[in-house]
């Protein structure tokens, strides 16, 4: 009997600390929302690139997040207008930053190989303004490719020809693309600066 008691509460005790193993080791809504109320500012420009010239914002926040195809695609949820429970860091990127990220993603150079079927992203780059969402962009560089919720033209420029009568865009990531994005998340000090640059899918 005595066994079966220090057996129960070893389990609860473990129980307890992997729950708040998990809790401690994501960032709460509170934290996310707190650190974008003392972060600083960046501003548009009509120095960058269309489309994002034709955007307001006044800040752009990076995360590294736990996404994946089902339930977490995006870092921020539109519908529930939250972001997803599974962000692990974060961190404001400075106008340099933006300025140089800007300039990579709106590069057709940037982009021309395949991309896989599934999407689990790993970070993402998101427009303020004031506390309002203006405009989100989630990678995923195992999946080799982006979405955003405003249109990259230089993303959908280049085509993979399947034959005489079928093309479609080639949207993933060129060896260059990837360099870029492990670059960044090197200076943001995310996830992707460990990420190993192979080759980029067909």
């Amino acid at each position: 009997m005595r066994n079966t008691i220090i057996l129960l509460l070893l389990s609860s005790h473990l129980f307890i600390s992997c729950e708040n193993y998990f809790e401690d080791k994501y960032v709460s809504q509170k934290e996310i929302y707190a650190y974008l109320e003392q972060a600083s500012k960046t501003k548009p420009s009509q120095n960058h690139p269309s489309p994002f010239r034709e955007i307001d914002f006044d800040k752009v926040i990076a995360y590294d997040f736990e996404g994946n195809y089902e339930p977490y695609p995006a870092v921020y949820n539109n519908s529930s207008q939250n972001f997803v429970p599974v962000v692990l860091r974060q961190k404001v990127l400075t106008q340099k930053q933006l300025d140089q990220m800007l300039n990579f993603l709106t590069k057709p150079e940037t982009y021309g190989k395949g991309t896989a079927a599934c999407f689990d992203p790993r970070m993402a780059i998101v427009f303020f303004k004031g506390d309002k969402v203006i405009c989100q962009i989630n990678i995923c560089l195992d999946c080799n490719y982006l979405t955003s919720t405003i249109e990259i033209p230089a993303s959908s420029e280049k085509m993979i020809q399947i034959d005489e009568d079928f093309e479609y865009p080639a949207k993933g990531f060129s060896t260059s693309g990837i360099a870029s994005i492990i670059e960044l998340a090197k200076e943001l000090n995310m996830e992707y600066a460990s990420y190993f640059k192979g080759e980029p899918i067909e």
